[in-house]
């Protein structure tokens, strides 16, 4: 199998107008793959900077509900790195954020630091396989 066909897409934080707190993402069910790759998209962000910005991490549990819920690492299945948007320079972009993790539940958050403001919205697309693309294979 390749491309799209041994996949799944699914929403991982819906859109906001424009995000001004934290705003915690959606359940995702890892059951039947291996692989999330999630893109984030960062729209508008007219205030973020080195005070006033937002984190995008993922946390990931075994509990459908995400009790006991952990930070996923580069040690317990993050690749790549923390999405953090700390300058107007950010907005506008698609970004990555991978997930080859042994944990059923996956769940992205986007946390505020300071006052800022900016739109996002993600998606992720499950798939099986050991391997994500890279941020290469996004175009800005």
């Amino acid at each position: 199998m390749n491309g799209f066909n041994d996949g799944k897409i699914v929403n991982a934080l819906n859109q906001a107008a424009t995000l001004t707190a934290t705003a915690t993402g959606n359940i995702i069910d890892m059951q039947g793959f291996s692989v999330a790759d999630i893109l984030v998209q960062v729209g508008t962000s007219t205030t973020a900077d080195g005070s006033n910005y937002f984190t995008v991490s993922l946390t990931h549990s075994d509990d459908s509900g995400m009790s006991g819920e952990e930070a996923v690492t580069s040690t317990n299945g993050l690749l790549g790195a923390n999405l953090v948007i700390n300058a107007t320079g950010d907005a506008n972009k698609v970004n990555h954020i991978g997930y080859n993790g042994n944990k059923r539940y996956i769940r992205l958050a986007a946390t505020e630091t300071g006052t800022a403001s900016v739109q996002i919205a993600a998606v992720a697309r499950l798939r099986s396989g050991a391997k994500p693309f890279s941020n290469t294979d996004i175009a800005s």
